[in-house]
């Protein structure tokens, strides 16, 4: 499943120089553990994350948001609308959470 989840993420541009690139794993991983995290995404994601890679919350906020960025830049809106079902992302910038919980629920389907 991880390698599927890379794909999607290299089709868009999103590669692992970035230095956002595995926090954004690591936050799928904990949202995928358990959803519910995502209702206080700071507490339960933004901060373990900080803690576990010795950073600060807001760089691990400023650099999923710009892992988000370059992801809808180079054609995730096609890629979110492919793994949700849905065409809400048409012309949409989603909230980190969003993109976060998408990238979740698709790897608990595999």
């Amino acid at each position: 499943m991880e390698k599927s989840f890379k794909t999607l993420l290299y089709s868009a541009g999103v590669f692992p120089h970035y230095c956002g690139y595995n926090y954004f794993l690591q936050a799928v991983e904990l949202a995928a553990e358990k959803p519910e995290r995502l209702l206080n995404i700071r507490k339960e994601i933004y901060t373990p994350i900080a803690q576990r890679n010795g950073t600060e919350i807001q760089n691990v906020e400023k650099n999923i948001r710009t892992i988000r960025d370059i992801f809808m830049k180079n054609g995730g809106e096609e890629i979110l609308a492919d793994i949700t079902g849905s065409q809400f992302w048409k012309n949409k910038n989603p909230y980190p959470r969003d993109l976060i919980s998408a990238f979740a629920s698709y790897q608990n389907q595999d």
